[in-house]
């Protein structure tokens, strides 16, 4: 253990709450999720530290790279949290209401490896209700020559014709007051 993990663990025992446990901690980038992101964004080198109720983000001094304060702390059943890109457990998107996503950049090494999976798998049950009500079972479609293949869907009626446009009624030859073009 490193002394900056030493620090870490010193700062975020001082936070926790009451029976709080910390799981997994490492170095991310960490950046507000918007459009061209790699080349807009503002991106800040944090430490993570999830536990088995949040999500904590400390940052780091300028120089020193020590952890400095905590700038986040996110409860773990108020997150929607997703693995986006094409590395899955790399880069995490981390969204609650109100509030744009958050997105973690994590390295390749075992440490952000067991965020990652903790941070998912933590929020995800976290996320789930208590009591689920009973999913019915998926469709599954039989092959073509079976004698129980469902009925294919009706087909949806066509839209309504929009109602035709009302001309004015043309002039009367007879009528007064109309004039007669020449």
């Amino acid at each position: 253990m490193t002394r900056n993990d030493e620090r870490l663990q010193r700062a975020v025992n001082a936070r926790l709450e009451p029976g709080e446990t910390m799981l997994a901690s490492t170095r991310a980038w960490v950046s507000r999720e918007r459009r061209l992101q790699f080349l807009l964004g503002s991106r800040h080198r944090d430490f993570a530290v999830v536990t088995d109720r949040r999500l904590l983000l400390w940052s780091a001094g300028f120089f020193t790279r020590r952890p400095r304060r905590r700038v986040l702390a996110e409860r773990l059943d108020e997150l929607l949290v997703a693995s986006v890109g094409r590395d899955p457990g790399r880069r995490i998107s981390c969204r609650r209401s109100g509030r744009r996503a958050l997105l973690l950049e994590l390295g390749r090494n075992a440490r952000a490896g067991k965020l990652a999976l903790e941070l998912l798998d933590r929020a995800q049950d976290a996320a789930a209700p208590a009591t689920t009500a009973p999913v019915p079972p998926p469709f599954v479609p039989r092959s073509p020559g079976s004698a129980t293949t469902p009925a294919a869907p009706p087909a949806p009626s066509p839209p309504p014709a929009p109602p035709a446009a009302s001309a004015p009624p043309a002039p009367d030859a007879g009528s007064p007051g109309v004039p007669w073009p020449s």
